[in-house]
């Protein structure tokens, strides 16, 4: 699978895409669930961590997205999805 999550603001379209369509509603020509979204969003932290101003908020963007991951797996569907707003918050921040 291509990385779709480039850079800070591709990362953020992403996780507005998975607010929008996770856990289970993706489009069917995206090819996507929801394990390959936290894999694009994993792998969408690593690929800008360049462009982040710290390591500890690079700590902290993936400590979101195990926490997201996490609920969205136990069904609590709303809470995940704040958390990927919060995530969404701390890439748009200086």
């Amino acid at each position: 699978m291509a990385d779709w999550c480039k850079t800070i603001g591709e990362l953020d379209d992403f996780l507005a895409f998975v607010v929008l369509y996770g856990p289970d509603r993706f489009p069917p020509q995206r090819e996507m669930n929801i394990e390959k979204a936290f894999a694009q969003i994993n792998a969408g932290i690593n690929n800008s961590a360049g462009e982040i101003a710290s390591a500890a908020k690079v700590d902290e963007l993936k400590a979101l997205s195990r926490r997201a991951e996490d609920k969205f797996g136990s069904g609590r569907v709303v809470q995940a999805a704040h958390l990927l707003q919060e995530m969404s918050e701390l890439l748009n921040s200086s």
